[in-house]
């Protein structure tokens, strides 16, 4: 209280999903906690933070008393943000520790062969090759892959790879009915 300023915030962390992050942290213990301000940028780690086009406004953003926050309609590229505590009477404690979260909002394009480009094969296990390319962020370290025989029932997510040997196509809503068959990447 008073001249002191708060603690610095603990448990910062986000996650991206299309073009929003979501982020949370653990509450401060003071009792004069007035709120949380997300600092936010993309052109470089460290203060400062002077980012904008979030639909919630440029940085710092106040977040209100709360220990979780949206940032949406962000475009692609790798987000730095931190957050600090403000008590009741104006004390902003430092940053947190920084995060980095990468907002992908485009979709890969590619191609999939079955068995290097067999016309057909007997086999229910085929090993698939990728050809994949993503006009937003790329396929570089983090992009993953995951499968479907159905375009429903979705393999667990994976490091993209360009070749996928042993897929089943009886699994993940396939079956080993004769006839043609489409997997889904």
């Amino acid at each position: 209280t008073g001249a002191e300023a708060p603690a610095t915030p603990n448990g910062f962390a986000g996650k991206a999903s299309k073009d929003t992050i979501s982020l949370s942290w653990q509450a401060n213990t003071e009792s004069d906690i007035a709120g949380y301000k997300l600092y936010y940028d993309t052109d470089a780690s460290g203060a400062p933070y002077k980012g904008t086009g979030a639909k919630e406004g440029a940085s710092p953003i106040d977040a209100g008393n709360k220990t979780s926050f949206s940032l949406s309609s962000l475009t692609d590229g790798i987000y730095y943000l931190t957050i600090t505590a403000y008590d009741k009477d104006g004390n902003e404690s430092g940053y947190s520790q920084e995060i980095q979260v990468r907002v992908d909002t485009t979709s890969p394009t590619g191609t999939i062969f079955i068995n290097d480009g067999a016309v057909s094969t007997t086999s229910l296990s085929v090993t698939l090759t990728l050809s994949a390319a993503d006009t937003g962020m790329g396929m570089g370290q983090g992009a993953q892959m995951r499968f479907s025989n159905d375009n429903k029932t979705w393999s667990d997510p994976e490091a993209y790879s360009t070749t996928k040997a042993n897929w089943d196509l009886t699994a993940y809503g396939g079956t080993s009915t004769e006839g043609s068959k489409t997997v889904y990447a």
